[in-house]
């Protein structure tokens, strides 16, 4: 069988060059001194710039570097970059030195992260003395002062500390060069891109309110994400950095100190009716709750047996102690009627609320947690999190503008953060950069500065123009890489470490449905594991209990899910050395997709559960799709099958990568089918794909300024500009649409400007032709229309013949008045009929 070793990087061992003694200054990345606030300025500047000082030091090291023939001018470019990178961090340190709002805010900004690590410690049972893990029924968490400074193990990995600083001097100065690029953090999985850019979205929250009051409250900070059901679970993670600035506001207030305003720090969530609620109460409620608003999702699970199971609100329990928002069984008092005091989710004709049903936490009253979008956009969240492709609806609504600051006495988000940015390609990625065009028009017609623009990524090829694509602004990537690949100084690969790297083996089973082989492998696997439970350590027996499956489509993973109730179980007996020694084939299987019976919050818990024999057995086998590339990260897995090499190495990366993030070496094992001639090609080259398999990620593909494109979205990107940007934005406004009053031409200027942005070189002067003249034809046919049609509006209900600019793809045009437009990015396709 052909197998190789992908070596896992090492983040916190910085050495200037091979060999060369380590930084001295661990105190440095320590959180709790950070957040302490009991270093002077200027004492803490000194600091980061030694740290600095033995980043150049590592340059110089690279210039030292033997260099093939013919790549000495790309080695001078990436030194250069790397140099830049070390003049951005020497600049943001002189700011830290300066004191002021900027120091204070770095200070708070780490003294929150400092709380949200306490209280996830607290919530998960990490930092229990019992060794139960969260979350936990109503009266079982701890709920006590917590002393953080004193918790003194959270650092910062050098990266992240870095990264910080590299950005601060373009979120300070908001006309300052970089702020107009889009600084891209390109990591390993696993690395901890996320808690960088939630430091920097904490700063800028904080930031804000030091330095312009009560205008910095309203959405700060954007995090978008591309699915749904993962951005659902981010929200529980980021609402505890949320509630830890909420918790901070409130102890200063009470201290005295009121710099952080009287307006909440609070978080929502934007992102589709499945996950989430539109409204409150819905009048379109059909007697099937998931089509009612938050009442009707109350109603229906204050009656399921099981609430817990059957949670459809996208957070499960409390971020500051752990609590359930719902308990586990239905809970009654003597009269029959529901027990509202073991529920956190309550609901009435006109309000909705979250709050924790522990009395004894901070948040009984109710947490700064919103997941109603009617309620979103009439108080626009701190920290707004939602799905690329819902920010289709603001041209729809007559206050989605609000979500970016238009008609509102707060300004406009300064903060936008793309995770996973190479899911932003292709057909979603090309619509997202003509939408992205309308939103910062918008941003910029209430007069603040556009927003600094930060995204994250592990595998990604040619950034820079997806970047300017996308964003309309140059893409720059840290760490910026050396010389040598396995080495950007703030990660260096651990090279024939096999106790710290991943084993990936191929299989191909020969004269057999690829159904079958993957199946038997299954059985294999899993019988390998318990028959060897004896020869294994504790967390060894852990990470390799559960088997992650991952399949490429649906089919296969519910063709393997049935094998497990017969074709499994029955090989795995052949295996067997003796029916002594069998693995139990009750399995406990857990499906991972999207649409799965099991919440992702529920099942990241299940995942998260170490394997104890006696007590409770981990889950067994973990069939998946996709859903589980990005955004699941749970140390304790190590054990993957991959059936089918996947269509994306980004993909295959991202997916395998999910296992051996812990102490125990991970083991991947692929399964390929002889009948395709890819998976064929895949299995002959195995070694030397893997080997270098970062090198084979595809370029992703957006294209704005394409025909279909534009003939899908740019009507909608006029639309929201004029409409939120113009004062527009009522119904009826449609009609008083004017393209040679002065405000209105002005934004026509702006959107156009920025649609350009993304083809700024001489070679696609056709295209910014083009851009223009469909701009110019759309503008015309809209003012024929409201010449037309005295009575035009944006929308109407979909019942309604009344002629609207803006139609779903299943209504009919009235009079050949109006755009058939988009409701969600991802609906890119339309049907076809298809008579054969």
């Amino acid at each position: 069988m052909p197998k190789a070793h992908v070596w896992r990087p090492r983040f916190d061992e910085l050495v200037a060059r091979d060999g060369g003694d380590p930084f001295d200054d661990d105190g440095l990345f320590n959180v709790s001194m950070l957040a302490s606030g009991t270093m002077e300025p200027r004492e803490l500047s000194e600091r980061v710039e030694r740290f600095i000082s033995f980043y150049e030091q590592w340059i110089e090291a690279q210039k030292e570097l033997e260099v093939p023939a013919g790549l000495e001018k790309d080695a001078e470019r990436i030194i250069e970059r790397c140099i830049k990178s070390a003049a951005r961090m020497r600049e943001g340190a002189r700011l830290l030195a300066q004191g002021g709002p900027t120091f204070k805010a770095f200070t708070l900004a780490n003294r929150a992260m400092l709380m949200s690590m306490s209280h996830f410690a607290r919530a998960s049972g990490r930092s229990r003395e019992d060794g139960r893990q969260g979350p936990f029924e109503l009266g079982e968490a701890e709920t006590g002062p917590i002393d953080y400074f004193a918790n003194t193990r959270p650092a910062w990995r050098p990266f992240q500390l870095a990264f910080m600083l590299q950005i601060l001097p373009s979120l300070v100065d908001e006309n300052h060069e970089d702020r107009e690029s889009v600084d891209v953090i390109w990591f390993p999985t696993g690395g901890g891109k996320t808690e960088a850019y939630l430091l920097a979205a904490a700063f800028e929250l904080v930031r804000r309110r030091l330095v312009h009051g009560e205008a910095g409250a309203g959405t700060g900070v954007i995090n978008r994400y591309t699915y749904r059901f993962l951005t659902s679970d981010q929200f529980q993670r980021t609402s505890g950095m949320v509630c830890a600035l909420e918790m901070l506001r409130r102890a200063l207030r009470d201290a005295g100190d009121n710099s952080l305003g009287e307006t909440e720090f609070s978080i929502g969530l934007f992102v589709g009716g499945e996950v989430s609620p539109n409204k409150v109460n819905s009048p379109a409620y059909d007697g099937k709750w998931k089509s009612g608003g938050a009442l009707q999702w109350c109603s229906w699970l204050y009656e399921t047996e099981h609430p817990r199971a059957s949670n459809p609100f996208p957070i499960e329990s409390c971020p500051c102690c752990g609590t359930l928002l719902v308990p586990s069984e239905k809970k009654q008092l003597p009269s029959g009627d529901v027990d509202l005091s073991f529920y956190g989710f309550l609901a009435s004709d006109s309000s909705f609320r979250i709050r924790c049903p522990e009395e004894g936490c901070d948040f009984h009253d109710g947490l700064p947690t919103y997941v109603v979008d009617d309620q979103i956009i009439r108080n626009p969240t701190s920290f707004l999190l939602g799905t690329i492709d819902k920010f289709a609806m603001i041209p729809w609504k007559e206050q989605g503008g609000r979500l970016l600051g238009a008609a509102t006495k707060t300004r406009s988000p300064s903060l936008i953060v793309q995770d996973e940015l190479h899911l932003i390609s292709g057909p979603l990625g090309t619509l997202a950069g003509i939408y992205e065009a309308a939103f910062e028009t918008v941003v910029r017609s209430t007069g603040s500065a556009t927003p600094k623009v930060i995204a994250a990524t592990a595998t990604i090829r040619n950034a820079s123009v997806q970047c300017r694509r996308t964003y309309g602004r140059k893409g720059i990537v840290f760490p910026s890489p050396g010389i040598r690949a396995e080495d950007t100084f703030f990660a260096r690969m651990d090279v024939g470490n096999t106790n710290h790297s991943r084993l990936y083996v191929g299989l191909m089973g020969q004269g057999l449905r690829s159904t079958v082989a993957v199946s038997w492998a299954i059985a294999a696997i899993l019988q390998s594991v318990s028959e060897l439970e004896g020869q294994l350590t504790v967390d060894e027996l852990d990470a390799y209990w559960s088997l992650v499956a991952y399949h490429n489509s649906k089919r296969e993973l519910g063709r393997i899910v049935n094998a497990t109730r017969d074709e499994i179980p029955a090989r795995l007996k052949v295996y067997a050395e003796a029916e002594d020694v069998e693995r139990n084939t009750d399995f406990d299987v857990l499906e991972l997709k999207a649409h799965a019976e099991v919440p992702i919050p529920v099942a990241r818990q299940k995942l998260g559960q170490r394997h104890d024999p006696a007590a409770s057995p981990a889950v067994d086998i973990v069939p998946c799709t996709s859903i589980i590339s990005v955004g699941v990260d749970i140390d304790r897995l190590g054990l993957m099958l991959v059936n089918g090499q996947p269509k994306l190495t980004a993909e295959y990366i991202q997916a395998s990568s999910r296992v051996g993030r812990g102490k125990v070496p991970g083991l991947v094992i692929t399964c390929f089918s002889p009948s395709k001639p890819r998976d064929r090609s895949h299995y002959e080259a195995f070694r030397n794909f893997h080997e270098r398999f970062y090198s084979f990620v595809e370029p992703t593909s957006v294209t704005p300024g394409s025909l279909p494109a534009i003939k899908r979205a740019l009507h909608a990107a006029l639309v929201t500009a004029v409409r939120h940007g113009t004062g527009l934005k009522d119904n009826q406004g449609a009609r008083r649409f004017d393209p040679s009053e002065a405000k209105a031409k002005k934004i026509l200027a702006t959107l156009l400007k920025r649609l350009q942005a993304a083809y700024p070189e001489t070679a696609d002067h056709d295209i910014r032709l083009r851009l223009a003249s469909e701009l110019d034809r759309l503008t015309e046919q809209w003012v024929n229309w409201r010449k037309s049609h005295s009575g035009l509006t944006y929308v109407v209900a979909p019942s309604q013949q009344d002629p609207a600019l803006l139609r779903r793809f299943e209504d009919k045009l009235v009079d050949g008045v109006g755009w058939h437009t988009l409701q969600s990015m991802r609906h890119v396709d339309s049907e076809l009929a298809l008579r054969v």
